[in-house]
């Protein structure tokens, strides 16, 4: 919105009838310049409540972002926590790996060893 720039106001040094024209001029005018005022302003309101519209809807923007950097926060937490209980059980899984080999290893002996007998080792011939 622009305002109108007004005439050129009538000065002491002007004659009568320049004076009185310039006058007239100015005054005429007038009525346009304070409506054209009154808009600017209404204009320079409406766009006040609007930025402080935006700013609260900025701030409430604010704070659901660090709603969500706590949340992030608490989910890094997590995932630390989970990666560890990996590495523990990644541990336990290789304990465990080795336990089922030694009993492979074991049952394989078993399966491959002679009966215990010991009558044959009682020889009364001998």
């Amino acid at each position: 919105m622009t305002i109108t720039q007004l005439p050129e106001p009538p000065q002491p040094t002007d004659s009568p009838s320049a004076f009185n024209e310039k006058a007239f001029g100015l005054l005429g005018a007038l009525p346009r310049f304070v409506d054209e005022t009154n808009a600017l302003c209404i204009d320079a309101q409406n766009a006040a409540n609007v930025s402080i519209i935006h700013s609260q809807e900025a701030a409430g923007q604010v704070g659901a972002a660090a709603a969500q950097v706590q949340l992030a926060a608490q989910q890094v937490a997590e995932a630390a926590a989970h990666k560890d209980a990996a590495g523990q059980f990644s541990a336990w899984s290789h304990d465990a790996q080795q336990a089922a080999e030694a009993a492979r290893d074991a049952a394989r002996l078993a399966l491959n060893a002679q009966p215990w007998q010991p009558w044959a080792q009682y020889n009364p011939d001998q």
